[in-house]
């Protein structure tokens, strides 16, 4: 390992610091074997190359254009729907034949859900005039969930077991029904309606 370089890219604050362009060009540069990505899949990360390829990346690393690995650590939370439509995007539309070689995920990574993403939408919509700006992923609402109910969150691991699967998917459901209950029943404005009640 003697040589070896590691760079850790971050910002300050809420995005938009060019991470995903900073990324791929590491990544160009030195030949990057691998992305370790930590935080959560409400990332987008922007990169756009001089072959004229440009994507936003979420679940893989900014540096898959040049064939650099992906590594999802116990440190990122994962969209598993997410991840199977980002992979086809880049293999059918970009040539990225061999997308799925190129990431690996840890087993302990969290996965976020629909439910997730629609408590998370509706808990935001309730806020009214008073919205904290989420992107609406179910990111941080599969975190809570997950510290609350550790035995229901579904990891990485987990996607493999259909059974265990199924059981974990509607634990998170009735969870959610039950969460969001009380908020369902307060104010909403009028143009918000129709999403609510979807």
């Amino acid at each position: 390992m003697q040589g070896t370089k590691v760079f850790t890219v971050t910002d300050l604050g809420g995005g938009d610091g060019g991470k995903g362009g900073v990324v791929h060009k590491l990544c160009e540069q030195f030949g990057a074997h691998t992305v370790i990505k930590v935080g959560g899949a409400q990332g987008c990360h922007g990169v756009r190359t001089v072959a004229g390829q440009q994507f936003n990346f979420s679940q893989l690393g900014c540096g898959t254009f040049g064939g650099s690995r992906t590594y999802l650590s116990p440190l990122f939370t994962m969209d598993p729907v997410a991840l199977l439509t980002e992979a086809d995007e880049l293999m059918y539309h970009w040539g990225v034949r061999n997308v799925y070689e190129l990431i690996t995920a840890d087993e302990g990574v969290l996965c976020t859900t629909l439910y997730h993403m629609i408590g998370s939408q509706l808990r935001e919509l309730a806020r009214m005039g008073y919205q904290k700006g989420t992107v609406g992923t179910g990111v941080g609402e599969a975190v809570h969930d997950a510290e609350r109910f550790p035995a229901a969150a579904i990891r990485a691991g987990d996607l493999r077991k259909p059974n265990l699967l199924r059981e974990k998917l509607q634990q998170i459901r009735l969870q959610k029904i039950t969460d969001l209950e009380g908020l369902l029943a307060g104010e909403f404005w009028p143009e918000d309606l129709p999403a609510v009640e979807a």
